[in-house]
């Protein structure tokens, strides 16, 4: 028997370095040609989840499908590079400026000519939008459940392809869930180290490129007319929301405080610590 498995990945500007600010347009959006680009690394763990299933199940095969530029073929690349199968990337000029409700909707479509799936797989946020909106509007699209903030699979996945025990890791607690498939998952940065690039399928790929519409080869390229997508509802024309201003945010400072090894400091601390909602 085979299991399909979904794996949503986008390629973003890496806005961990100096030149974010630089970077910044007047109108809030991010001049992409300034910055490297790079996998969303939420999209990494989530990646890191599809192939830990693949690992321990014969007959699993992992899917990569991104929406973005030509350029976001690198991603898909890398991605394959770790484990994957097979890349898809949705393009096209209709689809610049796409908000969250038109990224879900284009996605929605490309999944519905990717059916039947099992899982798919998603990073919580990326870091050029910090909305955590693609996730749960694309389940609610599709239908299925969608469990976010996802640190990791338990007991090796043992439950699949039926059910999963899944743990969340949030600020102030930790959950362990069983959910029955199909799922949705979004992954937080929270869980087991992603593996590397294979440098042996990394000269593999390294001429691949995309081909249009599909074939025999791992990269794929689509437009909108190819997954039955309404272009007034893809792009700026089918997006509700854009961005008014985007800035850094200020820096914090922090306060360190030296305590004692007494019982009783400790204890204080402790109490601050409640007080503050870090302890249970």
């Amino acid at each position: 028997m085979s299991f399909h498995l979904i794996v949503l990945v986008k390629q973003v500007p890496d806005t961990s370095g100096p030149g974010f600010t630089a970077a910044l347009n007047q109108d809030g959006t991010i001049n992409r040609k300034i910055l490297p680009a790079v996998i969303n690394r939420e999209d990494l763990y989530a990646l890191e989840g599809a192939l830990e299933i693949k690992d321990r199940f014969p007959g699993v095969s992992v899917t990569l499908l991104s929406m973005g530029p030509p350029s976001a073929l690198a991603a898909l690349k890398e991605g394959l590079c770790r484990g994957a199968d097979r890349g898809i990337l949705v393009t096209g000029q209709a689809l610049a400026g796409s908000d969250t409700l038109a990224t879900s909707y284009v996605l929605y479509c490309a999944l519905k000519r990717l059916e039947p799936f099992d899982l798919v797989f998603c990073g919580l946020k990326s870091s050029d939008g910090d909305t955590a909106q693609v996730g749960p509007e694309l389940a609610e699209r599709l239908g299925i459940n969608h469990l976010a903030s996802v640190s990791e699979i338990e007991d090796g996945a043992a439950g699949f392809p039926r059910r999963l025990t899944l743990r969340r890791t949030q600020d102030t607690r930790e959950e362990r869930i069983e959910a029955a498939l199909p799922l949705l998952l979004s992954f937080n940065d929270r869980g087991r180290e992603v593996r590397p690039v294979k440098a042996r399928r990394a000269l593999g790929l390294r001429k691949a490129e995309g081909l249009p519409g599909g074939g025999e080869g791992p990269l794929w390229i689509w437009e909108p007319r190819d997954i039955g997508a309404d272009e007034a509802l893809c792009g700026a024309a089918g997006s509700p929301t854009r961005v008014i201003s985007s800035r850094p945010a200020a820096g914090v400072s922090r306060k360190a405080l030296m305590i004692g090894e007494t019982d009783e400091a400790l204890a204080a601390m402790a109490g601050e610590l409640r007080r503050d909602r870090l302890l249970g």
